[in-house]
């Protein structure tokens, strides 16, 4: 075995230290078990990994005393191709999982087997005689079964026996009937078949494990289910009270009699009697407290939904004339299509550039083909050519810092393009159209320097990098620099609409791009144009008689013309709110994933620091990936001021297609796999549930950059009369 393992061509590091290890143990003649494992699951720029087989794997040698030897021309049953590429396929492999290592231990050392040890016994590792193997896998079933047990007890004894369901495939009779088998094998000295059967204990007990385990989890994943349902329905209630013409007018109407009011005293007790009755249930089975929140809350909701059945009534009335329910049942088909791509699309990038063809072509189903021509078009082409970016590779460890240089000087080339339109007031105005205040065109001004400075810093940057030079120190403190004034000269600017937002996406974009290694600096730009060209065709949608350069960003008690809020929903609200979301998710995925936050690449902040410090890369990383959430936000903030729609109705629609996705998320939870498909999992389930929370944290820092408006009071010049 050792001249084998010294000859052989090993391409694998871990294998390597087992060779060298092995070697310097060799002195002991084999009367020293030595088993030597290395740990391969991370990626090579030192992330933990997904659950790929070479990050899942790892080199597992065993050899000393009590140790069976190699078993020559072995034929490889796992078909994975781990045999040829380490130069191993003259050996018989057998792969082990990790928990099995601690069984194996005791078995060599002569020890009990941990008591909550759920590994089992690799006896092909054994070179012992087969009374040995027999024996110690015996001890090992038995071992696990004890766990078995113990865990149906104590389901047992906190379950009432009317909820309790046995696991049927290892009854009491079932184990007594195995264990009868193993007693006569071993009085017939059939010490394989006593393996076999052994094996065979170990896979019920540990399948039973499971089942006990998991024993409650049908009915709470059922609670859980009706309480995302309740919630879900609430919600709906409140949009058809608050944002319906049919809704209002049932209210109105309603007048509180007895009658009425005797059914809705009727409904709160049957409610609150059925939670009285879960609530005894949970105290006699000594229930966690969680518990009752689990089963009490659906109850709650659905109470809540109950009690406005007039409402619900009353559209239910409303969607029985003519053929209104059938446009329900449709719509309801189209939207649930729509969330789906949504839901695919955490799974498959891809996916999001299907959405954007549907998304491109949407205007030409509208009423602005005639009209805005030139507009349509435009927003099909940069759709396109944004459909590209989820195709691509996510942005990782490898740099193109020219596509990064020439996003940089495309957008100041945008800005000068709009600084010179009439309908921003900078440079030319028209007659229609005010001219901004001269120090808004010098912080425009201001702006784009930076914007160049940023450029020509992450350009000066990079080239200093590849040339081993380091991080020069100038360019460090430029970079702090624009990242600290970009976030605040925003509030200087104008409160006009089209000015305003052109501050605040060059504000934006120039740390932005300090912060970018790759084609992310294209895609940012492209996303800001297209935001652009959605205000514009929601503007042009809602039939404003006011020009899009004549609204301003200003609170709405300031402003006579917007004390009158559209109260009332239309399903241009439902397709603002999905455009939002999916505007949302393109701005996180069009780059990256969440397993690209995990393999996070500190090149991305080279212009900041080089020395490695987790907080303020953490920091840094954190306004790279709000910047393109907080550039939609701020869209979505001119499209409600543009066409005076209320947020709350607008968050309760998002409310309602984020649900729908936790829901979704909810059952695809993973409990089993690599550490990042679990987590991944969890993180989908936890970012569609917090959405809402943080869309209203993005929409107040959107208030910020648009409506807060700062003077420079002390430095205004003093006028005389002459």
């Amino acid at each position: 075995m050792r001249e084998y393992i010294k000859n052989t061509q090993v391409v694998d590091a871990g294998i390597q230290k087992c060779v060298h290890l092995i070697d310097s143990f060799f002195e002991n003649d084999g009367k020293t078990a030595f088993i030597f494992t290395s740990d391969h699951g991370m990626t090579d720029w030192g992330s933990h990994g997904s659950g790929d087989m070479h990050e899942t794997y790892t080199p597992f040698v065993a050899w000393g005393a009590g140790i069976r030897g190699p078993l020559g021309e072995g034929k490889d049953f796992y078909h994975d191709g781990l045999s040829d590429e380490w130069k191993l396929t003259q050996v018989k492999r057998v792969d082990i999982n990790q928990v099995d290592v601690a069984p194996l231990i005791s078995t060599l050392i002569g020890i009990p087997f941990p008591v909550n040890s759920l590994g089992i016994l690799p006896v092909e590792y054994l070179g012992t005689e087969w009374p040995h193997k027999a024996l110690s896998l015996l001890t090992n079933a038995r071992q696990i079964l004890a766990n078995y047990q113990r865990q149906m007890l104590q389901k047992k004894e906190n379950t009432l026996p009317i909820f309790f369901w046995r696991f049927k495939e290892l009854s009491s009779s079932r184990q007594a009937e195995l264990m009868a088998m193993i007693d006569t094998l071993l009085k017939q000295n059939r010490y394989k078949d006593v393996i076999q059967v052994g094996l065979k204990i170990i896979e019920l007990a540990l399948k039973g494990l499971v089942y006990y385990q998991k024993h409650d989890r049908i009915i709470l994943s059922l609670s859980i289910f009706l309480a995302f349902l309740g919630w879900i329905s609430y919600v709906f209630v409140l949009i058809l009270k608050d944002y319906t013409s049919f809704g209002q007018k049932s209210l109105e109407s309603s007048v509180i009699i007895p009658e009425d009011n005797f059914s809705r005293i009727k409904c709160i007790i049957s409610f609150v009697f059925i939670g009285s009755f879960i609530s005894l249930l949970l105290y006699v089975q000594n229930a966690p407290v969680m518990y009752y929140a689990y089963f009490l809350l659906p109850v709650l909701l659905w109470m809540l939904v109950c009690l406005q059945w007039e409402l619900i009534y009353s559209s239910k009335l409303h969607l029985e004339r003519k053929n209104n329910f059938y446009k329900f049942i449709g719509l309801s088909l189209l939207s649930f299509i729509a969330m789906e791509f949504l839901v695919i699309s955490f799974f498959k990038r891809e996916v999001l550039s299907v959405v954007l063809w549907g998304i491109a072509v949407w205007p030409f189903f509208s009423s602005l083909t005639n009209a805005h021509k030139r507009l349509c078009l435009s927003w099909c082409v940069t759709s396109i050519i944004l459909s590209g970016f989820p195709m691509m590779a996510v942005v990782g460890k490898d740099t193109n810092y020219n596509t990064v240089i020439l996003a940089g000087w495309l957008f100041i080339f945008a800005v000068g393009f709009c600084a010179r339109r009439p309908e921003t007031g900078l440079i030319f105005n028209s007659r229609t159209v005010r001219r901004e205040p001269y120090h808004i065109a010098v912080i425009t001004a201001v702006q784009v320097v930076l914007l160049c400075v940023s450029t020509y810093t992450i350009q000066s940057t990079s080239r200093s990098i590849a040339n081993k030079d380091g991080l020069p120190f100038l360019n460090q403190i430029v970079a702090w620099f624009i990242l600290g004034i970009s976030l605040v000269l925003p509030m200087f600017g104008s409160q006009s609409i089209l000015t305003r937002l052109l501050n605040v996406m060059t504000s934006l974009f120039a740390p932005y791009i300090l912060l970018s290694i790759s084609h992310e600096g294209m895609f940012c730009l492209l996303l800001c144009i297209e935001m652009i060209l959605w205000l514009m065709l929601e503007h042009h949608l809602s039939y404003n008689y006011s020009k899009l350069q004549d609204i301003h960003f200003v609170p709405i008690s300031a402003d006579p013309m917007m004390k009158k809020i559209n109260m009332e929903i239309s399903l241009g609200d439902f397709r603002r709110a999905y455009f939002f979301i999916f505007f949302i998710l393109l701005a996180f995925f069009g780059t990256g994933n969440i397993a690209s936050i995990n393999s996070f690449n500190p090149t991305s902040v080279y212009c900041f620091l080089t020395v490695f410090n987790p907080y303020i890369m953490g920091f840094l990383m954190l306004i790279k990936i709000l910047i393109p959430f907080l550039i939609v936000s701020c869209i979505l903030r001119a499209i409600n001021v543009c066409l005076k729609a209320s947020p709350r109705a607008l968050f309760l629609l998002i409310l309602l297609m984020s649900d729908f996705l936790a829901l979704h998320f909810f059952f695809l939870v993973k409990d089993s796999g690599s550490w990042l498909d679990i987590g991944t999992s969890l993180s989908h389930f936890i970012i569609s549930i917090t959405v809402i929370i943080f869309i209203m944290l993005l929409y107040g820092l959107a208030w910020i950059l648009t409506s807060v408006s700062l003077k420079f009071s002390s430095f205004r010049m003093k006028r005389h009369l002459l």
